[in-house]
């Protein structure tokens, strides 16, 4: 489980990777195609990190889970699983509210997309209609890979019976040393199997200084062993259309992923490397 689920998340984490290393000519580039370039790259991590949060959370479910008590205690019991070092990371119940657990990272560097975590985050179950809700909240102090990440989601489980298909709507920040800081916004789907193979798709809003980026994640497919198949799609939302610029990374199940970049003055596309196993 530890292996899957890190290479898994890695390939999110790694969506803009090889932008900065693969990058066009100096006359056919902006003097902020760097900040573009950390808006995307800083998106894809915020992005994996909650998504791997609401696996942490969820997947212990599929054994089944009785209620939202229940849930939170399977949850507690499996979290430290998930991580190579498992020892750096605690989970408590709330001992005045049995539905809550409280995860505290110490120097944790393991899968998930994770790396140098330490801080707190909270993961509350609920509740809702025939299925369960679960909030994932920092408490402040969570810093990922020298990033002052601020997580605040909400995961749906609509049916109990296949909690490994959910829906998470997330409102979370991040910041880092330069003063460069970052929203992510919107919703997005994701499923995975009992090998963790999965599946994820949204729309969701990054905002970073005057840039904001609609980013459409289309069908992305990522197994163990495998190349992913899908796309991610940044596009600019400016008052002026000359403005415009739309990112976009299509990946066809190979060891290559194509990054297409359109500029008011250009289009040229880079192939990147990408790790699949």
């Amino acid at each position: 489980m530890k292996t899957k689920l890190g290479s898994i998340l890695l390939s999110v984490s790694l969506m803009f990777a090889g932008c900065t290393a693969g990058s066009p000519s100096e006359d056919d580039t902006h003097d902020d195609d760097t900040s573009l370039v950390t808006t995307a790259k800083q998106s894809a991590a915020l992005f994996s990190e909650t998504a791997a949060l609401a696996i942490i959370a969820v997947d212990p479910l599929a054994a089944g889970v009785a209620n939202e008590n229940d849930a939170a205690a399977k949850a507690a019991a499996a979290a430290s699983g998930y991580f190579a070092e498992g020892g750096c990371i605690s989970a408590a119940i709330d001992p005045q509210a049995p539905s809550k657990l409280v995860l505290t990272f110490d120097d944790c560097d393991g899968p998930y997309g994770f790396a140098d975590v330490t801080g707190k985050v909270t993961i509350e179950f609920a509740r809702a209609g025939g299925g369960l809700s679960v909030t994932l909240a920092s408490a402040g102090d969570l810093v990922v890979d020298d990033a002052l990440v601020n997580v605040s989601a909400t995961v749906t489980i609509p049916d109990l019976a296949r909690p490994r298909a959910i829906v998470v709507k997330t409102a979370s920040r991040l910041e880092l040393d330069d003063d460069f800081a970052l929203s992510l916004d919107g919703e997005f789907t994701l499923s995975w199997d009992a090998s963790l193979c999965f599946t994820l798709a949204g729309n969701l809003t990054a905002s970073a200084g005057t840039y904001t980026f609609s980013t459409i994640v289309d069908d992305f497919h990522r197994c163990e062993g495998e190349c992913p198949d899908g796309s991610v799609t940044m596009t600019m939302v400016s008052t002026s259309s000359a403005d415009t610029r739309t990112l976009q990374v299509i990946f066809d199940g190979d060891h290559t992923a194509e990054i297409i970049v359109t500029t008011p003055d250009s289009m040229h596309s880079l192939p990147v490397p990408i790790l699949c196993s």
